[in-house]
């Protein structure tokens, strides 16, 4: 499995422990689990905090962390993600188009990573599409006003149902996403067995070892109508697998999680 981005580790203590605010005490003891150390996480939290991708609630001494901005939009993706999929095809996309210089590199790299946070998908180089109206805005919003030089601006796509399927095909890979969804869902049955036997002490860290990398995917699947999906889109078996597994490893989670927490 692909190594994890240390900030999906943090989000992943959060949606573990079941929780959308944790104390800094309690969530670094997760992270610990995650394989960081006590001053590597309490770095990172800083890091999170100072780019917004966390809020740091303080109370005299004591921190609470949440999630926060943009990456909380991801998060509260992640854990919706049973949902059905998305209203029936209204005959359009919600469209951002945008233009950065060079130069600006950060700005669109930003733009981007909220724009999938958002559930965007790259249609062309400059061209992101959504099938929820409104996105649009909020993206905008996020982002601020572009960079000198730069455009950033809100529309719609207005395409039939053939163009519609070919465009949702195309913006989020849809082929290769299902491929992955099957692998991830076979390694969470796979992993099922051994759950029985793990030491209440590794339960965060196995249990980690393929849900975290499995949830990561989810978060890439598109928020479609079910008219532009495949007809054997395999995003509700990787949803199964995943309640599947965290069903197995559920006693042994809520023993970890119960020494951590306190």
């Amino acid at each position: 499995m692909p190594r994890a981005d240390p900030r999906e580790k943090v989000f992943f203590a959060f949606g573990i422990a079941g929780r959308t605010e944790l104390p800094a005490a309690a969530l670094v003891a997760i992270l610990g689990d995650l394989g960081l150390t006590a001053p590597g996480a309490r770095s990172l939290l800083a890091r999170m905090e100072r780019t917004g991708a966390v809020e740091g609630i303080r109370a005299g001494r004591r921190v609470t962390y949440r999630p926060a901005g943009p990456s909380r939009s991801g998060f509260e993706r992640v854990r919706a993600k049973g949902e059905s999929p998305g209203a029936d095809w209204d005959g359009s996309y919600e469209a951002v188009f945008f233009s950065v210089p060079e130069t600006e590199r950060a700005y669109r790299d930003d733009l981007r990573r909220k724009a999938r946070n958002l559930g965007f998908g790259a249609l062309r180089p400059g061209v992101l599409i959504h099938a929820d109206h409104g996105r649009g805005d909020v993206l905008t919003r996020q982002v601020g006003p572009p960079p000198a030089g730069g455009r950033v601006f809100a529309g719609r796509l207005v395409m039939d149902l053939p163009d519609a399927r070919t465009a949702a095909q195309e913006a989020w890979s849809l082929d290769g996403l299902a491929a992955r969804y099957r692998t991830f869902a076979s390694a969470c049955l796979a992993a099922v067995a051994g759950a029985s036997r793990v030491r209440v002490e590794d339960a965060v860290a196995e249990y980690a070892r393929v849900s975290l990398a499995a949830h990561a995917v989810l978060l890439e699947g598109p928020e479609l109508p079910a008219e532009l999906l495949p007809t054997d889109w395999p995003h509700a078996e990787l949803a199964a697998a995943l309640r599947t597994l965290h069903s197995a490893y559920e006693p042994a989670l809520s023993a970890r999680l119960a020494m951590l927490l306190t």
